[in-house]
């Protein structure tokens, strides 16, 4: 249940943020100011995606571990 939830809110940030950085660099933008933070976290996101698959840990440990962090159990 932990993997599939952080698998839901993952996915649903990664496009929340592709979904930005989308609006903010297309052609005639009106939100031409935010296109630079949105696009650092594109990047960044990028970047952590690649460690994670990198490290070769699954799902269910990446979640649980979050898990742990936020909760404090």
């Amino acid at each position: 249940m932990i993997a599939r939830g952080f698998l839901f809110w993952m996915l649903t940030l990664t496009g929340g943020i592709a979904a930005g950085w989308w609006l903010t660099v297309r052609p005639g933008s009106s939100f031409r100011a935010v296109a630079t933070p949105v696009s650092f976290l594109t990047i960044l996101m990028a970047v952590l995606l690649c460690l994670l698959a990198v490290s070769g840990q699954d799902l269910q440990t990446v979640a649980s571990d979050a898990y742990f962090l936020a909760t404090g159990r």
